[in-house]
């Protein structure tokens, strides 16, 4: 049981993994069997494929969703409604761009080549900041980290393999770019 709220929020899989290795394979068989999934089903995998930083898989999910789980108000349905799938929707495609645990801030984690150019502004992370991230042709074109009500200290954050950590008070912002990730 202790794996499986590993992939759920204040936790990560990384540290888990090799001890649990059985009862990750037994998630990701319950998650490849997507028959009849609706509702809020159909969001949390959405959620965990992100979170296990699957992008292709969760967008997959994403668009049958779209197709298939929703009335044309696009309320969620799972018979008369659903307002959990929704909210769902909405946090797997927050956790695809931006992840927040153990104290680092994951840019692009689970980013589908479906999405190669974009920019998002204004999601919530972690420790009292808040992220702006632009991207093109697939990579991090800059990401601005905002002080909201953090802290005063220091910010890691992450992307694809390289990592980096500065000062950050309540008030300021940091402007990153890809160049200033280390691995």
């Amino acid at each position: 049981m202790r794996f499986r709220w590993a992939t759920q929020p204040k936790r990560s899989f990384d540290d888990l993994l090799a001890e649990h290795i059985k009862d990750y394979q037994g998630l990701l068989n319950r998650l490849t069997l997507d028959v009849g999934v609706t509702g809020w089903s159909k969001a949390w995998k959405i959620c965990i494929w992100a979170r296990l930083q699957e992008g292709e898989r969760a967008y997959k999910l994403l668009g049958e969703f779209i197709k298939n789980n929703v009335y044309p108000n696009l309320w969620g349905y799972h018979p008369p409604f659903q307002i959990d799938c929704n909210f769902g929707y909405a946090a797997g495609v927050c956790e695809m761009l931006v992840q927040s645990h153990m104290g680092v801030v994951d840019l692009l984690p689970a980013l589908p080549k479906a999405w190669p150019a974009g920019t998002v502004r204004g999601l919530r992370v972690r420790g009292g900041f808040e992220v702006d991230i632009e991207w093109q042709d697939g990579k991090l074109v800059q990401a601005v980290v905002k002080g909201l009500s953090n802290e005063p200290g220091l910010c890691s954050a992450r992307y694809r393999k390289g990592a980096c950590t500065f000062s950050l008070a309540k008030g300021e912002s940091r402007v990153l770019q890809a160049g200033d990730f280390r691995q």
